[in-house]
Protein backbone atom coordinates (compact mmCIF):
# COMPACT_ATOMS: atom_id res chain seq x y z
CA UNK A 1 0.00 0.00 0.00
CA UNK A 2 1.40 3.40 -0.98
CA UNK A 3 1.46 6.32 0.71
CA UNK A 4 -1.48 8.06 -1.12
CA UNK A 5 -4.01 5.43 -0.43
CA UNK A 6 -2.73 4.84 2.98
CA UNK A 7 -3.79 9.13 3.14
CA UNK A 8 -6.56 9.13 1.09
CA UNK A 9 -9.64 10.33 3.19
CA UNK A 10 -12.10 9.07 0.73
CA UNK A 11 -12.96 5.45 2.93
CA UNK A 12 -12.92 3.48 -0.27
CA UNK A 13 -11.37 5.75 -2.93
CA UNK A 14 -9.73 2.88 -4.75
CA UNK A 15 -13.01 0.77 -5.29
CA UNK A 16 -11.27 -2.08 -3.46
CA UNK A 17 -14.49 -3.06 -1.59
CA UNK A 18 -17.33 -4.02 -2.76
CA UNK A 19 -19.20 -6.99 -4.56
CA UNK A 20 -18.46 -6.88 -8.64
CA UNK A 21 -21.33 -5.70 -10.33
CA UNK A 22 -22.97 -3.89 -7.43
CA UNK A 23 -21.93 -0.20 -5.83
CA UNK A 24 -18.56 -0.21 -4.05
CA UNK A 25 -18.65 -0.52 -0.74
CA UNK A 26 -19.81 3.12 1.07
CA UNK A 27 -20.94 4.43 -2.35
CA UNK A 28 -24.13 5.33 -3.84
CA UNK A 29 -25.84 6.24 -7.21
CA UNK A 30 -28.25 9.12 -7.82
CA UNK A 31 -30.50 9.16 -10.91
CA UNK A 32 -32.92 11.44 -10.93
CA UNK A 33 -34.22 10.15 -13.98
CA UNK A 34 -34.19 6.22 -14.45
CA UNK A 35 -34.92 6.60 -18.16
CA UNK A 36 -31.93 8.68 -18.72
CA UNK A 37 -29.92 6.98 -15.91
CA UNK A 38 -26.38 5.55 -16.82
CA UNK A 39 -25.36 2.26 -15.56
CA UNK A 40 -22.78 2.30 -12.11
CA UNK A 41 -21.08 -1.03 -11.19
CA UNK A 42 -18.11 -2.10 -9.70
CA UNK A 43 -16.06 -4.02 -12.32
CA UNK A 44 -12.81 -5.78 -12.63
CA UNK A 45 -10.30 -4.13 -14.86
CA UNK A 46 -8.04 -5.92 -17.60
CA UNK A 47 -5.12 -4.63 -15.49
CA UNK A 48 -6.42 -6.87 -12.17
CA UNK A 49 -7.63 -3.61 -10.65
CA UNK A 50 -10.94 -2.68 -9.50
CA UNK A 51 -12.41 -0.25 -10.79
CA UNK A 52 -16.35 1.85 -10.58
CA UNK A 53 -17.87 1.80 -14.48
CA UNK A 54 -20.49 3.87 -15.68
CA UNK A 55 -21.65 3.48 -18.92
CA UNK A 56 -24.42 5.26 -21.13
CA UNK A 57 -27.76 4.11 -21.71
CA UNK A 58 -27.89 4.79 -25.63
CA UNK A 59 -29.56 8.64 -25.15
CA UNK A 60 -28.36 11.53 -25.47
CA UNK A 61 -29.66 12.70 -22.37
CA UNK A 62 -27.56 10.46 -20.02
CA UNK A 63 -27.37 11.77 -16.59
CA UNK A 64 -26.35 10.54 -13.30
CA UNK A 65 -23.58 10.35 -10.79
CA UNK A 66 -21.73 7.99 -7.88
CA UNK A 67 -21.00 9.70 -4.43
CA UNK A 68 -20.05 9.41 -0.98
CA UNK A 69 -20.54 11.93 2.32
CA UNK A 70 -17.09 13.27 3.83
CA UNK A 71 -16.34 15.86 6.36
CA UNK A 72 -13.75 18.81 5.31
CA UNK A 73 -11.97 20.78 8.60
CA UNK A 74 -12.10 24.32 8.43
CA UNK A 75 -9.42 26.45 6.79
CA UNK A 76 -7.23 23.49 5.78
CA UNK A 77 -6.45 23.14 1.99
CA UNK A 78 -6.64 19.59 0.76
CA UNK A 79 -5.87 18.01 -2.92
CA UNK A 80 -8.20 16.44 -4.96
CA UNK A 81 -7.16 13.89 -7.28
CA UNK A 82 -8.93 11.44 -9.87
CA UNK A 83 -7.32 8.71 -11.84
CA UNK A 84 -9.52 6.47 -14.94
CA UNK A 85 -9.67 4.94 -18.38
CA UNK A 86 -13.00 6.00 -20.90
CA UNK A 87 -13.95 4.97 -24.72
CA UNK A 88 -16.06 6.77 -26.45
CA UNK A 89 -15.78 10.36 -24.53
CA UNK A 90 -15.36 13.25 -26.95
CA UNK A 91 -15.16 15.87 -24.27
CA UNK A 92 -13.92 14.93 -20.74
CA UNK A 93 -15.26 18.30 -19.33
CA UNK A 94 -18.66 17.63 -21.17
CA UNK A 95 -19.06 14.32 -20.21
CA UNK A 96 -17.62 13.64 -16.67
CA UNK A 97 -17.69 15.66 -13.62
CA UNK A 98 -15.30 14.96 -10.48
CA UNK A 99 -16.04 17.50 -7.74
CA UNK A 100 -16.91 18.54 -4.16
CA UNK A 101 -20.41 19.87 -3.04
CA UNK A 102 -21.69 21.17 0.48
CA UNK A 103 -23.88 23.40 1.39
CA UNK A 104 -22.18 27.11 0.79
CA UNK A 105 -19.13 25.57 -0.82
CA UNK A 106 -18.07 23.18 -4.52
CA UNK A 107 -14.98 22.56 -5.60
CA UNK A 108 -13.67 19.80 -8.92
CA UNK A 109 -10.83 19.26 -11.29
CA UNK A 110 -11.31 21.04 -14.21
CA UNK A 111 -7.95 20.15 -16.53
CA UNK A 112 -6.77 16.29 -17.27
CA UNK A 113 -3.23 15.08 -18.66
CA UNK A 114 -2.64 11.42 -19.96
CA UNK A 115 -0.15 9.41 -17.85
CA UNK A 116 0.22 6.17 -19.81
CA UNK A 117 -3.13 4.81 -20.19
CA UNK A 118 -5.07 6.46 -17.20
CA UNK A 119 -6.22 9.98 -17.53
CA UNK A 120 -5.36 11.81 -14.37
CA UNK A 121 -6.81 15.15 -12.99
CA UNK A 122 -5.77 16.62 -10.19
CA UNK A 123 -6.37 20.08 -8.24
CA UNK A 124 -6.40 22.03 -5.10
CA UNK A 125 -8.48 24.18 -2.71
CA UNK A 126 -9.03 25.50 0.42
CA UNK A 127 -12.18 25.30 2.99
CA UNK A 128 -13.48 28.17 4.41
CA UNK A 129 -13.59 29.40 8.31
CA UNK A 130 -16.18 26.24 8.98
CA UNK A 131 -16.06 22.76 8.79
CA UNK A 132 -18.48 21.30 6.31
CA UNK A 133 -19.96 18.27 5.63
CA UNK A 134 -19.86 17.37 1.74
CA UNK A 135 -20.26 14.96 -0.95
CA UNK A 136 -17.75 13.65 -3.48
CA UNK A 137 -19.62 13.31 -7.28
CA UNK A 138 -18.37 11.64 -10.04
CA UNK A 139 -20.99 12.55 -12.68
CA UNK A 140 -21.15 10.76 -16.20
CA UNK A 141 -23.40 12.95 -18.08
CA UNK A 142 -24.47 13.39 -22.24
CA UNK A 143 -23.11 10.44 -23.63
CA UNK A 144 -25.10 7.64 -25.07
CA UNK A 145 -22.36 4.99 -25.60
CA UNK A 146 -19.41 6.32 -23.72
CA UNK A 147 -17.55 4.24 -20.76
CA UNK A 148 -15.31 5.16 -18.09
CA UNK A 149 -14.08 3.28 -15.36
CA UNK A 150 -12.53 5.72 -12.20
CA UNK A 151 -9.71 3.69 -10.87
CA UNK A 152 -9.12 6.25 -7.95
CA UNK A 153 -10.36 9.46 -6.53
CA UNK A 154 -8.27 10.48 -3.53
CA UNK A 155 -8.25 13.79 -1.29
CA UNK A 156 -5.59 14.67 1.09
CA UNK A 157 -4.92 17.15 3.17
CA UNK A 158 -1.82 18.87 1.65
CA UNK A 159 0.11 22.43 2.37
CA UNK A 160 -1.37 25.50 2.66
CA UNK A 161 -2.23 27.25 -1.37
CA UNK A 162 0.61 30.66 -1.76
CA UNK A 163 -1.65 33.57 -2.28
CA UNK A 164 -1.86 34.47 -5.91
CA UNK A 165 -2.07 38.47 -5.70
CA UNK A 166 -3.29 40.10 -8.28
CA UNK A 167 -3.67 44.44 -9.43
CA UNK A 168 -6.28 45.77 -11.00
CA UNK A 169 -7.07 48.91 -12.67
CA UNK A 170 -10.42 50.21 -12.95
CA UNK A 171 -12.16 53.20 -14.87
CA UNK A 172 -15.33 54.98 -14.54
CA UNK A 173 -17.17 56.07 -17.85
CA UNK A 174 -17.40 55.35 -21.47
CA UNK A 175 -15.19 55.91 -24.71
CA UNK A 176 -13.74 54.61 -27.32
CA UNK A 177 -11.36 52.24 -28.84
CA UNK A 178 -8.91 55.08 -28.48
CA UNK A 179 -9.50 55.57 -24.92
CA UNK A 180 -9.30 52.25 -24.10
CA UNK A 181 -6.04 52.00 -25.60
CA UNK A 182 -5.03 54.62 -23.74
CA UNK A 183 -5.91 53.27 -20.07
CA UNK A 184 -4.91 49.46 -20.76
CA UNK A 185 -1.28 51.20 -22.03
CA UNK A 186 -1.44 53.32 -18.63
CA UNK A 187 -2.69 50.66 -16.17
CA UNK A 188 0.06 48.15 -17.97
CA UNK A 189 3.36 50.93 -17.81
CA UNK A 190 1.59 51.16 -13.96
CA UNK A 191 2.17 47.69 -13.04
CA UNK A 192 -1.58 46.23 -13.22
Amino acid sequence: MNIEQRSNLIKNGDFSSGKIGEMPTGWSKVLPRQVIAPSFSLVETKHGRRALMATGNGRDACFGYASRQLHLDAQQAYRLKVKFRYENLEDLNQHLVHGIFGPGFNNGIFSYEREGEQIVGENSFSTYDQPVDVEIRLYFRFSPNGKVWWEEIDLQKCDPIPPRPVRIACCWGWGDFKRWEQFLDTAGKSGA
